[in-house]
């Protein structure tokens, strides 16, 4: 009757050094007693997002985009190593099929950041105009290191079938 599975539970760390960025179903493999493999996908469907970091560019002139967006920051957090900043922004009446990234401009220097994006179905469900704003939100969360010292203006820009640039009105001090 019943096998016994006590001790038939598992942990595991995954190291991302040698993982491509991507995102990648989750399964088990499990070694049979004439060392073959066996693989089974993890029910329900389980995937699991692998990050280096996010991408960082230097960019000379501040991208001519219209001010067509809207958003919010909700959170700018700086602390001795790490900086997050977590908002949302959208083109309203514009399907979400787009990238957001934050635009740190200072009179010295300007960085383009990737950022993740966050479901955010309350901006849906605030605006109710026929559209889909679920991906709106969005976070970045980086090495501070990376940023030289100076004071940023946070402005925010969607690119995709149609581009703008949000701009937070927040300000953030590096030092």
């Amino acid at each position: 009757m019943g096998e016994n599975l006590d001790n038939s539970g598992f942990k595991t760390t995954i190291f991302k050094k040698n993982i491509e960025e991507g995102i990648y179903d989750l399964g088990i493999g499990i070694k049979d007693e004439n060392l073959n493999i066996i693989f089974e996908k993890i029910n329900p469907k389980t995937q699991i997002k692998v990050k280096t970091s996010n991408k960082i560019e230097i960019i000379n002139k501040l991208p001519k985009f219209e001010y067509k967006s809207k958003g919010n920051i909700d959170l700018i957090e700086a602390n001795r190593n790490k900086l997050k900043i977590r908002g949302w922004s959208i083109i309203p009446k514009n399907e979400n099929n787009f990238k957001i990234k934050v635009l740190l401009a200072s009179k010295k220097i300007n960085y383009l950041i990737e950022t993740d994006i966050q479901e955010r179905k309350d901006i849906t469900q605030s605006f109710n105009d026929g559209y889909n704003y679920d991906n709106s939100g969005f976070v970045l969360d980086i090495n501070k290191n990376e940023i030289l010292k100076g004071n940023y203006r946070i402005l925010i820009i969607i690119e995709g079938k149609e581009s703008s640039l949000f701009d937070s009105q927040n300000f953030l001090n590096i030092n």
